[in-house]
């Protein structure tokens, strides 16, 4: 009976360290729980504001180029929280390998606002206008910005072609521009931007029953390479030529095509010639019109400061003098159309003649006749009137308004070389050539200044 007792005392000293044991061990459980859940509650913490950190962070692209051999970009920090560059990825897609080099431990630092500017020209990294490169930069915060860059050899850029003018005359110079866009999505910057121009083509020329093929020889050099285009942006290139021959060329093309990459763009020039045709002058020039059958002229070698009427001839050819540099007055009747308003001529107004064929320029200014051209020893006064000046000096010349069903026209004389000149020792020469003519009129309408140039006109002087 002792014995039992004692078994049963000990059975119940092990069932309660049992139970203590896994009392203690529960509650081990439950504080390690406990710990685990507020550590895995930090983590999850920390991680979101990692990631609300990250996601504010914004860095945009505001250039890159490649200058000497180096890369040359500038980043902008467009977020709200300071951004620490640490790491830059570099790929560089040209080479059938496509090598990939790491750069690591940047430490720069953008504050909201800032920029960083030429980033990339401290690096080892050496880059080449011939090749295209893939960039990216990671942050601090694992966040990044990528950024491409590509030579112009294989970009496919937007190229336009112009010539100016379109249409030309033998003896003249034509420019041809090529305007290369950088429409690229996918690449923040074009470098290394050099087209090249092809032989021009002479077209419809040189067969039976064609014209003659005119000459076209590039005056100048090429256009110098533009080192980058970046995204949206716009280079310009310009070639000039001659254009030669005779002209029999009238009716000819020519082809200019420029090249860039592996594109091509073409555009043309017809040659033509000067003609004189009517022209409804009073429909297309404004308020002053021309009566282009009245224009006269005059020549002689020996210089005089009269209009001597019996040599005043009409058209457009003027013959030989017999000798060098004769002067030369024209005369042409103008109309002024507004029904309310005197025009009052200015003595900048002139007859202005470009040479073609030689890129001499000449500019006959008006002069004053006292008389009408009836009276064959009219002497030449200097026309000096400032249509600004008031009162209106007595002298000028001025074009009266038209009435409700007529407009009279007005003889205006053109001779010397310079404004508010007229002696005899100014007036102008004609050397042998072709000329492109405008009328330049400046005066006053009413109140209001009054400019206008009245289209052009053909002249030619004949050996």
């Amino acid at each position: 009976m002792q014995r039992n007792r004692e078994k049963k005392g000990l059975s119940t000293i092990i069932a309660s360290v049992f139970m203590i044991a896994i009392i203690v061990i529960g509650l081990s459980t439950i504080t390690s729980g406990l710990s685990f859940q507020s550590q895995l509650g930090q983590v999850v913490t920390e991680r979101t504001s990692a990631e609300t950190e990250q996601s504010r962070e914004r860095i945009e692209l505001g250039d890159v180029r490649i200058s000497a051999g180096k890369l040359n970009a500038t980043l902008v920090n467009t977020g709200v929280l300071p951004v620490k560059l640490v790491r830059l990825w570099v790929t560089n897609t040209t080479d059938i390998n496509g090598w990939h080099k790491q750069y690591d431990n940047l430490n720069e630092t953008i504050n909201p606002g800032g920029s960083l500017t030429n980033f990339g020209q401290g690096l080892s990294l050496v880059t080449m206008t011939s090749s295209s490169y893939e960039l990216k930069v990671i942050t601090e915060r694992g966040s990044g910005i990528s950024f491409k860059t590509i030579s112009g050899s294989t970009a496919d850029l937007n190229l336009v072609l112009t010539v100016i003018p379109p249409s030309i005359v033998v003896g003249n110079n034509a420019t041809v521009i090529l305007y290369v866009i950088n429409d690229q999505n996918d690449a923040q910057s074009v470098h290394n931007i050099n087209p090249t121009m092809n032989t021009p083509e002479t077209l419809n020329c040189g067969g039976a029953n064609q014209p003659s093929c005119p000459t076209v020889t590039q005056k100048g050099s090429n256009p110098l390479p533009v080192e980058t285009l970046t995204t949206g942006g716009m280079a310009a290139f310009k070639w000039v030529y001659h254009i030669g021959g005779s002209s029999s060329a009238a009716g000819a093309t020519v082809r200019f095509t420029a090249t860039l990459g592996g594109n091509s763009v073409s555009d043309e020039l017809t040659v033509t010639q000067i003609t004189i045709g009517q022209t409804n002058f009073a429909s297309q020039s404004g308020t002053v019109t021309i009566e282009y059958e009245t224009l006269q002229w005059t020549q002689k070698v020996a210089p005089s400061p009269y209009v001597s009427c019996p040599d005043w001839n009409n058209g457009w050819r003027i013959p030989p003098t017999g000798g060098q540099n004769p002067w030369t007055f024209f005369s042409i009747n103008m109309t002024n159309h507004d029904q309310d308003n005197d025009i009052i001529i200015d003595n900048r107004s002139v007859f202005y003649l470009y040479d073609i064929k030689n890129g001499v320029a000449k500019p006959f200014f008006v002069v004053k006749v006292t008389e009408p051209i009836s009276d064959c020893s009219s002497p030449v006064q200097a026309y000096t009137v400032d249509a600004t000046a008031t009162p209106v000096p007595p002298d000028a010349i001025i074009l009266p308004d038209a009435e409700p069903d007529y407009a009279t026209p007005v003889t205006m004389y053109f001779a010397v070389k310079t404004e508010g000149q007229g002696s005899s020792n100014d007036i102008q020469s004609t050397p042998t050539g072709t000329y492109a003519g405008s009328f330049i009129i400046f005066g006053k309408l009413g109140s209001v200044m009054y400019g206008q140039n009245i289209p052009f006109m053909g002249i030619e002087v004949t050996t």
